[in-house]
């Protein structure tokens, strides 16, 4: 079974669907967390404001997260319709746009206020930058991948293409 398989399968576990969501999100986490560290304390180095680091952190986080997204669904999607014309290409640009747009749309409002008001509060509360932001980071991801998750599973169909589904999951 590969990768897809378990990612769409309806009838799988609960163990199946969260080794499913790892597989799925632990590389877009790390890159995630990597910028997100990276750039709120460049940001914060340069201008000493747990404000701007904040907001740094935040749109560093999305560059690194859906920056790696994009290029795996575009690869995913690449995959299912190999060597595409040049209208093609333009069809898979708006599927993978789709697609990032359905399993993160509603994430990324609830998750964006959220973090950036914990990446600015919690290096206070915890009086050390690094671990405030690492903390905030996490708590926002909470809310982040529980929207998530039910929004991929809900639209899964329209996420992943059909050619790469397993049989009979239409």
């Amino acid at each position: 079974m590969t990768d897809s398989d378990v990612e769409l399968d309806t009838r799988s576990t609960v163990p199946r669907r969260m080794t499913a969501w790892l597989r799925r999100y632990l590389p877009l986490e790390v890159a995630g967390t990597a910028a997100t560290l990276l750039g709120a304390h460049l940001t914060y180095r340069q201008t000493g404001s747990l404000a701007a680091a904040a907001i740094a952190g935040t749109v560093a986080e999305s560059v690194g997260y859906y920056g790696l997204s994009a290029a795996r669904s575009w690869t995913t999607w690449r995959r299912a319709s190999p060597r595409p014309a040049r209208r093609r290409r333009l069809a898979m640009f708006w599927c993978v746009l789709r697609a990032t747009v359905l399993e993160f749309g509603l994430a990324e409002i609830a998750d964006v206020g959220a973090r950036t008001v914990l990446l600015y509060l919690l290096p206070s509360v915890l009086n050390d930058t690094t671990s405030g932001w690492l903390v905030g980071k996490l708590l926002a991801d909470i809310v982040f991948y529980a929207v998530a998750i039910l929004s991929f599973e809900r639209h899964r169909r329209l996420i992943v293409p059909v050619r790469l589904r397993p049989q009979g999951d239409s």
